[in-house]
């Protein structure tokens, strides 16, 4: 079990993961304060993790096409990460926050060599 996602769903083309909120303020540890937010890389590292469980592939993607970020994520959020199959190795993935799209990007996700 993956200790950043309790909630898992694979069904066929799409993937669904809730976030721990434990490891959503994680991510936060030391980057503001006053005014804790999860920073864009994370939420990126989150995307890649359900496109590639989606894909059954170990690692990081090979390279990000695209991302854009939305609205900012607050760690007390309800966070949920999705992906999609696009083509042969291409995932899209977003964040929602609190029922909000957050950020959304384009992943190229290979086999390991």
């Amino acid at each position: 079990m993956d200790a950043r996602f309790p909630d898992v769903t694979l069904d066929g083309a799409e993937a669904r993961a809730t976030v721990a909120p434990a490891h959503a303020r994680a991510l936060c540890d030391g980057h503001f304060p006053d005014d804790p937010l999860l920073p864009g890389a994370y939420l990126v590292e989150l995307m890649a993790a359900v496109g590639a469980r989606l894909l059954g592939v170990d690692g990081p993607p090979s390279v990000i096409r695209r991302c854009v970020f939305h609205a900012r994520v607050r760690p007390a959020a309800a966070i949920d990460v999705a992906a999609r199959r696009a083509d042969a190795g291409l995932v899209e993935a977003w964040v929602t926050a609190d029922g909000a799209r957050a950020a959304q990007a384009t992943l190229v996700v290979e086999p390991s060599a």
